[in-house]
């Protein structure tokens, strides 16, 4: 039902910038809320096409929410790090050790949180990246989206997070 009434609302006219603040709202909200079926991720992205003036801010909006989905798991991280790092010398090295150590030592259900987490992240990234029509040159926002999540997920060894990390790689290379 959801489905067919972001398809609907789609089509309709955003001339008053009430409503399509409104409609904006929703839509962005719908992508942050970590329940939504993987099937709608497409009917928002449609709908955000339809409302943003350019596709900068449409990238701008997606990376946003990408941020959103990935802070809980990143502030958990940086909490461990930051109360390990008090302890001992506060050099970046440091961190970074025990952050991959942190990462190294991830619970099993943390960790497959984290995979579900990079999963709907990256579909969000294809769904993107499929309605980018302008130059990745163009677009700044698209560098750090392909530095800081889909070339670590094209190293990562469980093959479905791979794949999808492979499909982004490919549709930036076509951009």
């Amino acid at each position: 039902v959801l489905g067919k009434l972001l398809r609907i609302a789609a089509r309709l006219d955003y001339g008053d910038e009430i409503g399509r603040r409104r409609v904006y709202a929703v839509t962005r909200d719908m992508l942050a809320h970590p329940q939504l079926p993987p099937s709608l991720i497409v009917r928002c992205l449609d709908m955000l096409v339809e409302i943003m003036p350019s596709e900068c801010e449409l990238v701008r909006v997606v990376v946003e929410v990408i941020t959103d989905l990935r802070e809980p798991l990143e502030d958990d991280a940086d909490a461990d790090a930051e109360a390990a790092a008090d302890t001992t010398q506060s050099t970046k090295s440091t961190q970074h050790s025990l952050q991959r150590a942190l990462a190294k030592e991830m619970a099993p259900a943390e960790g497959t949180r984290a995979d579900l987490v990079d999963m709907r992240c990256l579909a969000l990234v294809v769904g993107m990246l499929e309605r980018v029509r302008g130059d990745f040159e163009d677009n700044s926002t698209l560098e750090g989206v392909l530095a800081d999540l889909i070339v670590p997920t094209v190293r990562r060894k469980k093959p479905a997070i791979r794949e999808q990390g492979l499909v982004a790689l490919g549709l930036c290379c076509l951009i």
